[in-house]
């Protein structure tokens, strides 16, 4: 086997990886790594010798880059940078650099549908059905039993589509652009993950994607236009962008280990995650998003408890899911938030309702990195 067809081997392994997140992934970084720690206020002065050890600890364990920002509810932050942004031209990581986000985005897909539910333009009970064209959920199995709240709360029980097959399609052709309804037909080619309404969350890209489908019906705007109009304009999220709307572009580049080597992987085409994972932003207006959805008046206090309170347990891990939100039940006060994994990153925001303390990290490296300095940062703050 040539060298060539070597890498080629290891970064559809990758993908294959990244694929089975819902099975693989989530379990690992939610339940493998030890993210208790001792409980605590996690208010108060910010710890900023440690903060910044931590930082720099992750790029010395060979993270190729990492920001954290962490603020307080009284308006404290302590926002850091460690390592590289690029490695081919050795430019230094800042804490304004601009980041994939990837499932981040689930927050303000979901958000983006709550505020249409808000205002009396989309139901949580609506069938699915109302709202699409019929020949896009023939082949979805149950599609009659499944309703808008279900896709929102993963618990409509269809099959994510981003398994080995899509896996291998996207590294062959790592630059395609992929239509909705091209994923939403994956998706229907194998078993459904369970029963529409049952007890458990089942983690689905397709759920968000049929969901972005919804409220561009529901608006009649293209979801980008939707969610700069309802969120990243109201919160002033000026360096957040979805992937198709002019002028977004990264400034770091995502790496993955091979062979021991950082190889640069970030060209796939974000239209892989569509409304389940295209945001590209920064450390301050993952933030700013995070806050807004949790803490301000952007929804209605219906909308936002479904967020911060309503959450079943994520099938095959310890972890709860919510309303576009995930329960961190293995730190110990739990924070609600979201990870975001895909090629070359991995990023993830977390907030105390109890103190307001938000911790947001970004890495340009897919792997549990992400996870174990939130776990470090809340044993800090929280001792």
């Amino acid at each position: 086997m040539t060298g060539r067809s070597t890498e080629n081997q290891r970064i559809l392994a990758f993908f294959r990886f990244f694929a089975a997140y819902a099975l693989v992934i989530l379990p690992i970084l939610l339940g493998g790594l030890t993210l208790s720690t001792a409980t605590g206020s996690l208010a108060g002065d910010l710890p900023t010798e440690r903060l910044r050890a931590i930082v720099d600890a992750a790029v010395a364990k060979g993270v190729p880059g990492i920001v954290v920002r962490v603020e307080t509810r009284d308006g404290e932050v302590w926002s850091g940078a460690s390592g590289l942004a690029r490695i081919d031209s050795r430019t230094d990581m800042t804490s304004d650099d601009v980041f994939r986000v990837f499932s981040i985005s689930k927050m303000a897909t979901a958000a983006a549908a709550l505020t249409l539910v808000d205002d009396g333009a989309l139901g949580l009970d609506d069938p699915i059905g109302q709202w699409l064209e019929p020949e896009l959920i023939a082949s979805i199995p149950n599609a009659d039993a499944i309703s808008v709240g279900d896709l929102i709360a993963q618990t409509s029980g269809i099959r994510d589509y981003f398994d080995d097959r899509f896996a291998e399609m996207i590294q062959r052709d790592p630059g395609r652009r992929w239509e909705p309804a091209e994923l939403v037909k994956l998706a229907t080619e194998g078993t459904p993950a369970a029963a529409p309404g049952s007890d458990a969350s089942h983690y689905s890209n397709t759920n968000y994607v049929l969901l972005g489908l919804i409220v561009e019906q529901a608006t009649n705007m293209p979801l980008a236009d939707v969610l700069r109009a309802r969120l990243l304009d109201p919160l002033g999220m000026v360096d957040t962008h979805s992937a198709e709307e002019a002028g977004a572009a990264i400034s770091v580049a995502g790496y993955l280990p091979i062979d021991g080597a950082l190889v640069d992987v970030s060209g796939a085409d974000l239209s892989i995650a569509w409304a389940a994972g295209s945001l590209i932003s920064t450390a301050e207006d993952v933030a700013r998003l995070t806050r807004g959805l949790f803490e301000d008046d952007l929804l209605s206090p219906e909308s936002r408890a479904l967020m911060t309170n309503s959450f079943e347990p994520l099938a095959g891990t310890p972890a709860d899911y919510g309303y576009g939100t995930i329960l961190f039940k293995q730190i110990d006060p739990a924070p609600i938030g979201h990870t975001g994994e895909g090629p070359g990153f991995g990023a993830l925001t977390a907030w105390w309702p109890q103190s307001g303390t938000i911790v947001v990290v970004l890495t340009n490296i897919q792997a549990e990195a992400h996870l174990a300095v939130l776990a470090e940062i809340a044993a800090s703050l929280g001792g």
